[in-house]
């Protein structure tokens, strides 16, 4: 979203570094006519004052029509929030035993994703409630084995 006070500010500071470089009049109120160098300081705090003055009435603004979050903290991505499981399965070697895999898994109640690496050989589990013993039984079931484990909760 660009705001108006953006425009000006990119309007103004492109305005001020012409007149720099081609020696336009530039205001007194501006700048000053006697040392061009001068324009960049100038130009620096100005772009510097209305972009943090942009932000703060941006801020307001979004707080007063309820697009703020009430300070809580947020994760920005679902899948930290859940647990995971990477199984270590041995006796993949093709397309369709990552099929087989990914499908026997799926079907077990709590898995919300799986995603299965032939070349890592393993498989990553993400859920809200994953039990070790029925993940390795749905790899069995599709005629694999899993040699190890690992994950949070």
């Amino acid at each position: 979203m660009i705001s108006v006070a953006a425009i000006i500010t990119v309007l103004l500071f492109l305005y001020l570094a012409l007149g720099t470089a081609f020696g336009w009049p530039i205001p007194t109120a501006i700048g000053y006519n006697t040392y061009p160098g001068r324009y960049f300081l100038i130009e620096l705090v100005l772009v510097v004052f209305i972009s943090i003055a942009s932000r703060h009435a941006y801020i307001r603004y979004k707080k007063k029509h309820g697009h703020v979050d009430s300070g809580k903290k947020v994760t920005s991505n679902p899948i930290e929030r859940k647990a995971r499981k990477i199984l270590t399965i041995s006796g993949m070697s093709c397309g369709h035993c990552i099929m087989k895999i990914e499908s026997e898994i799926r079907d077990i109640p709590g898995v919300e994703d799986v995603h299965v690496d032939l070349l890592k050989g393993n498989a990553m589990v993400v859920g809200s409630t994953l039990n070790d013993a029925a993940l390795a039984a749905a790899v069995v079931k599709a005629g694999y084995h899993v040699t190890g484990i690992l994950g949070s909760r």
